[in-house]
């Protein structure tokens, strides 16, 4: 059993956020609760005990037995008799007046006379369902049937009772066993189910002494009349099921009597539901915009879309779209739901029809529906909105076909990341390198798949690079530089770059830069190697490795991957799945075992996950794991088990309804012959081997590309009726290490993905201080230099850094946060402002990569996985920014000047009018669930901070109801004030369970300038990485008569931390006049001890705006 002391006072809610396109999780929202935003009951927990006992007696009393506030409760009694003619039957133990219990569980000890008794005996009770109050547990006891009871045989009687919760009220268990026996060890065994717990139960006669439970054992209570032989001992404890499946308990006892036990099993609640669910379909521009929204999810694991032709069905969304489970795990539910959304590009028929189905952690599915397709009423859903939505959701049909990657060989199949920009795993000369590249003319060379690359020299020139001469042209990646093969025509006035591009692979980006550079030393070419004059026989295949490693669900629950990424291919649950791998040149004489790898990333917590993996129909075996760990299994299977073409790999999970998990990766090696796919084949081969390549194209090319700064073009025969080519692997210095190679026909030569003229900088090594540093990308520049201009016409310094060039600088040109967080570690400056908008989805796997212009930092808090701009300027890594940082999360320029403009406006012309001397607090309905917290008590608190001078308006929700609320909170926001303040429930889109505030009530303000800063003191207000959709702060920051500055959270916190912030923002404020945003913001943090709230609050808005 796990201890509840900290589980306790916890709800969970959820809202407002809609799901970004695709079978992706894009953060739902959640409400703001007095311990924490989110209630996790996973498994089953203790409640109270207590214990009640009476000697010589028929009547037995528990008195004020309490039973707390939880879902799903189960109390659970063991009786124990001190003789064994007597019992407890069901509806005689009572709670609260009415409630009987139903025994479950009788056995006598040894010996039991039906006329003298002369044994113990042992009851296991429950009550399903009890209320939730304190009162008393009454036993009467009765003489059994057909035994003999006379008047001064009544036993003593002990009776424990233990409350438990998150128990299945349907089916809450079964019987469990018994056992009975005279020694000094009572046992007991019984085979056992993971998830389910076990209620144990020992009588034992007084004269025993104490009772001293297995170790495995959680014992919950003892109680005893007395220790002569007509007394009685009692003992309970739990226990979690093994994962061995089989469990063996030994307590002990002082001194050999007789006794009995019983073990209860009882099984834990996993609901699945999906309740209110409002789903409607409405077209524009021949589109359909799926719109669903649900009340209350509960161990959700998402959505199908299906649409009906005349009577004839299909599903829309080619892979589930995620549900609750990858937002917060099995059992716990959304008690306010969240919103989705998926787009059919195709036109609506006259009898079109659209069915929403609901898949459910137990495989269960409930369908909801039809609804018919109406005109979407502008309102509604904008142009801009729809168009997102149908891209996206058409990026997600076709992401299915691109799903296998190519295949690479074995000896060179590890996946490569990017260098640490750091300079942690990367040399300093490197970086130095890089620096000085970056510094001067150079063409980069953007690469995000394999191949051999060609530039032509019209290329370079555009990109403007002209060198003088070809033999002192370099390219250089990471830091290093790179053979390269340069052709020049008969005149030498032409000319083509030739060299091996690989991708990288990290959360942020696939794409590789290579950097062509004019040097002052004659650069690195490709050797060519004539024929060798010895050669060996090269085997008859090679190892060849194919992998899937589709990227469709995004996981957000899951914290303790590190910084790796969280999106994930499909499902994998009882059901089974099947992947396919697709196999090309098989070699069938080849014989041997191969390695089949399989990666899963667990979902469902408290699993022990157990899934099956079969290859074309054949078992290759298990892959076990625990919990949320990441699960890997490499199986060898036989040659004769692969076919050439497709490959199944069918996983399923055994672990039971619970057991869930995601597929990472699958890698398959097989022998592959030594012969061309469509012209191209990357392959190894032992050193001097001569290799026949079938399947090649006259005129086809070998380079061996192992050593990247000393590659080699071989010397290649042409057998014209034969279609091979063959060539002599060089030898190299290590003759046993084999040698990679590339053979491509002449048309199968690739273009970069792009060429593009490099912008010479040098931050890195800019020593000059600046008060504010913008960092922006290129397409904002023009706003970011308006800002940087009013700032200095203020009296602050400030500069504007483009992006681009700490990635070129500081990660070798590789998309990379670290970059920027490097940078301003070194920088000098005061403040920081990051002006763009990021997602969660920078790889665009699910079409969200077009809106991470300015990245973000997902950090893994406690609930879940988001952003954190606080990390860029956490020098120390202590949790806590080192200089104050602000963002404008805008997509398009015209935003960009747009809310520069009204910062200006606001921060530029301060306001003597009574609005400025305003500070409205508006306060959620108390939520009993969360008592004593109170979201008014709250309120109150802050008021009384509030400098004199200043006049306080409070909207208590509570006191005037959601209508009136609204109402009120958009008048004080268009009449303005200094600072607004909302303390309660928040979700991405809105305030509070009552929405009293949304994203439509935010596009309405026309209160610019005259509201500088507004607080939401609750959750995800600030989750601005929504691939999709915008948070409420990006809409009130966006929105023309919105607030200057928004300071919101990203993430799922405690209220306490909250509220603590909020108190010390305000002593800031109050209590240093003209201080600047950035500077309470970060003092305020500074006295916060809860990480997530300091880590996930954001201020949308300029730090180096005063507040006055």
């Amino acid at each position: 059993m796990r201890d509840n002391a900290r589980r306790t006072g916890r709800t969970l809610g959820s809202g407002g956020g809609r799901l970004g396109a695709l079978a992706t999780l894009v953060f739902a929202a959640a409400t703001l609760p007095s311990g924490v935003c989110l209630g996790q009951p996973e498994g089953i927990l203790p409640d109270t005990n207590k214990t009640g006992n009476a000697s010589a007696a028929t009547t037995v009393t528990v008195s004020s037995f309490v039973v707390n506030t939880h879902p799903n409760r189960l109390l659970v009694a063991n009786v124990a008799l001190s003789d064994c003619r007597w019992e407890v039957v069901s509806g005689n133990l009572v709670f609260n007046g009415t409630e009987g219990f139903t025994q479950q569980l009788r056995a006598n000890g040894p010996v039991c006379s039906t006329t003298t008794g002369g044994a113990p005996a042992a009851e296991a009770h429950w009550l399903l369902a009890p209320t939730e109050t304190t009162a008393n547990i009454v036993a009467t006891v009765t003489c059994r049937s057909g035994c003999t009871c006379p008047p001064g045989s009544e036993p003593d009687v002990v009776i424990g009772v233990q409350g438990l919760y998150n128990v299945s009220q349907l089916d809450p268990g079964l019987t469990g066993g018994t056992g009975a026996g005279t020694s000094t060890v009572p046992l007991i065994s019984t085979s056992t189910t993971p998830a389910n717990v076990y209620v144990h139960g020992l009588a034992s006669l007084g004269t025993s002494g104490a009772h001293t439970l297995d170790a495995r054992l959680s014992q919950q209570w003892t109680d005893n009349t007395g220790t002569a032989v007509t007394d009685v001992r009692g003992s309970g404890g739990t226990v979690e099921g093994d994962p061995a499946g089989f469990i063996l308990l030994i307590d002990s006892m002082a001194a050999s009597t007789k006794w009995v036990v019983t073990l209860l099993e009882v099984k834990p609640d996993n609901p699945t539901a999906v309740f209110g669910v409002e789903f409607n379909a409405l077209t524009r521009k021949g589109a359909t915009l799926l719109r669903w929204r649900t009340g209350v999810e509960v161990s959700n694991l998402g959505f199908n879309v299906y649409r009906e032709d005349d009577g004839v069905s299909s599903r829309v969304n080619p892979s589930l779209i995620a549900g609750s489970v990858f937002l917060v795990g099995p059992r716990t539910p959304l008690s306010q739901g969240r919103g989705y959304q998926w787009a059919d590009p195709r036109p609506a028929g006259p009898t079109t029809r659209y069915w929403l189905e609901a898949v459910g952690l137990d495989g269960k599915t409930e369908r909801f529906g039809p609804v018919v397709p109406a005109a979407a009423p502008a309102t509604d859903v904008s142009d801009e909105e729809f168009v997102l939505a149908t891209e996206l959701s058409a990026l997600g049909r076709s992401s299915e076909a691109a799903q296998a990657i190519p295949g690479i060989p074995a000896a060179d199949s590890e996946p490569e990341a990017a260098p640490k920009p750091d300079g942690v795993e990367v040399a300093g000369s490197a970086l130095a390198t890089q620096a000085g590249i970056a510094s001067g003319p150079a063409v980069k060379l953007s690469v995000s798949r394999e191949g051999w690359y060609r530039v032509t020299r019209s290329q370079i020139a555009a990109a403007g690079l002209e060198p003088a001469s070809t033999r002192y042209l370099q390219l250089y990646c990471d830091g290093v530089e790179q053979a390269i093969v340069v052709t020049e025509d008969e005149k030498g006035t032409d000319f083509v770059v030739e060299f091996h591009g690989r991708p990288i692979d990290t959360p942020y980006t696939a794409t590789r830069v290579y950097w062509l550079v004019e040097g002052t030393a004659p650069g690195l070419r490709f050797a060519r190697q004539a024929r060798a004059g010895t050669a060996v026989k090269p085997p008859a295949s090679f190892p060849y490795t194919v992998e899937r490693k589709d990227r469709t669900i995004y996981f957000a629950a899951l914290v303790n991957n590190g910084d790796a990424s969280n999106f994930f291919g499909p499902v994998v649950s009882p059901t089974p799945l099947t992947q396919t791998l697709t196999l090309g040149k098989l070699s069938p004489s080849a014989g041997g075992d191969w390695p089949l790898e399989v990666a899963l990333q667990g979902v469902t917590t408290d699993v022990n996950h157990s899934v099956e993996v079969r290859l074309n129909g054949n078992v290759a075996g298990l892959v076990n794991f625990d919990g949320q760990e990441r699960g890997v299994a490499t199986f060898r299977v036989p040659a004769a088990w692969l076919v050439e073409g497709p490959n199944a790999v069918r996983l399923a999970a055994l672990g039971g309804s619970t057991d869930v998990s995601l597929v990472d990766s699958i890698r398959l090696t097989y022998p592959h012959r030594y012969e061309a796919e469509s012209g191209v084949l990357k392959f190894v081969a032992p050193p001097r081997a001569e290799v026949s390549l079938a399947g090649a194209e006259e005129g086809t090319r070998i380079v061996d590309v192992t050593d990247p700064r000393a590659g080699v073009e071989l010397e290649v025969s042409w057998d014209a009726a034969s279609a091979v080519a063959r060539a002599v692997v060089p030898g190299g210095w290590r003759l046993g290490k084999a040698r990679t190679l590339i053979a491509f026909g002449p048309g199968r030569l690739v273009a970069p993905d792009e060429v593009k003229r490099n912008v010479p900088s040098s931050w890195s090594t800019d020593e000059s201080k600046a008060d504010l540093t913008v960092v922006t990308n290129a397409a904002f520049e023009a706003a970011a230099n308006a800002l940087s201009g009013f700032r200095q016409s203020q009296g602050l310094s400030a500069r504007v850094v483009d992006v681009e060039d700490l990635y070129d600088e500081l990660s070798f040109g590789a998309k990379d946060p670290a970059s920027i967080r490097t940078y301003l570690a070194g920088s000098d400056s005061r403040y920081a402002l990051l002006l763009g908008d990021a997602t969660i989805d920078p790889r665009n796997f699910i079409g969200g990569g077009g809106g991470d212009l300015l990245p973000t930092k997902l950090v893994p808090a406690t609930y879940l996985k988001t952003a954190s701009d606080d990390w860029f300027v956490d020098f120390d890594q202590t949790g806590t920014a080192s200089i104050p940082i602000g963002r404008i999360a805008v997509r398009t320029p015209a935003d960009a000047s747009a809310v520069v403009d009204k910062l200006i406006s606001i921060d530029g012309s301060r306001s003597s009018a009574p609005w400025a001397t305003k500070v409205v607090h508006v306060a959620d309905v108390d939520d009993p669930d969360l008592a004593p917290y109170s979201f008014e008590e709250q309120v109150a608190a802050l008021n009384g901070l509030v400098s004199p001078g200043f006049t306080k308006t409070d909207i208590l929700v509570g006191d005037v109801g959601a209508a009136e609320a609204r109402t009120q909170i958009l008048a004080r926001l268009n009449e303005g004030a200094a600072l607004f303040v909302f303390v309660g429930h928040g979700t991405q889109s809105q305030w509070s369970k009552s929405n009293v505030f949304n994203m439509t009530d935010a596009s309405t303000l026309t209160g610019a300038p005259r509201v500088p800063v507004l607080l939401p003191m609750d959750c995800l207000n600030g989750l601005f990485v929504d691939a999709s959709a915008d948070s409420l702060a990006e809409r009130l920051q966006k929105q023309s008569g919105g607030p200057a500055a928004i300071w919101a959270s990203s993430g799922l916190t405690e209220a306490m931390g909250q509220v603590q912030m909020a108190k010390s923002f305000y002593d800031q404020v109050f209590s240093t006049p003209g201080i600047r945003l950035g500077d309470a913001v970060r003092a305020a943090k500074t006295n916060v001890t809860d990480p997530d709230v300091r880590r996930t609050w954001i201020l949308f808005g300029d730090p180096t705006m005063l507040v006055r």
